[in-house]
């Protein structure tokens, strides 16, 4: 399938933006930064209507949260990553990349769209009939309960989806301090 870059996104466009494209921003991804980067100065500015399901706010929480505490503890593996954490739970007085991140999607105005319980029924029937885990079948349904077929993603999952936009950041070979 033929995915279309961020930079290629109309302006006015209204979007979804997934949870990778907050991550490879805020881990400054060697390939991905910029045009994550790119894309947010461009919702920031009102070129871009983006949208952010609450789901997905957990996720970038999550996730940055797990970056951190490998760096910090130095481990990979995630049940030692929480040993350390039961043996040190002030690592997380440490932490400071994913409350930053998480307060940078506040800070950029994104409207968050939560879950209903009709949503949330949509989106079992989105994973039965799309082969979807849980986390992207709701992001699924809110769209379509939404009304937003865009979604800005770096993950191929939704691929099987026919009436869905997708696009995704463009690769950069040289990293930007942007």
């Amino acid at each position: 399938m033929h995915y279309q870059t961020i930079n290629e996104i109309s302006d006015n466009s209204r979007v979804i933006v997934d949870s990778n494209i907050f991550i490879c921003s805020a881990l400054r991804h060697p390939k991905y930064h910029r045009s994550c980067y790119n894309l947010f100065t461009k919702i920031e500015e009102r070129h871009i209507r983006g949208y952010i399901p609450s789901i997905v706010i957990q996720e970038v929480l999550h996730r940055l949260m797990i970056a951190e505490l490998q760096k910090i503890s130095g481990e990979k593996d995630l049940q030692k990553i929480k040993n350390h954490i039961r043996k040190k739970p002030q690592s997380f007085k440490t932490l400071s990349i994913c409350w930053t991140a998480v307060e940078q999607i506040f800070q950029m105005g994104f409207p968050v769209l939560g879950e209903t319980a009709d949503s949330i029924h949509k989106s079992i029937l989105f994973s039965q009939k799309y082969s979807l885990f849980a986390k992207d079948s709701v992001i699924l349904s809110i769209m379509d309960t939404y009304g937003i077929d865009t979604l800005v993603t770096n993950d191929n999952d939704f691929q099987s989806i026919p009436w869905l936009q997708i696009y995704k950041p463009a690769e950069y070979t040289t990293h930007s301090d942007s």
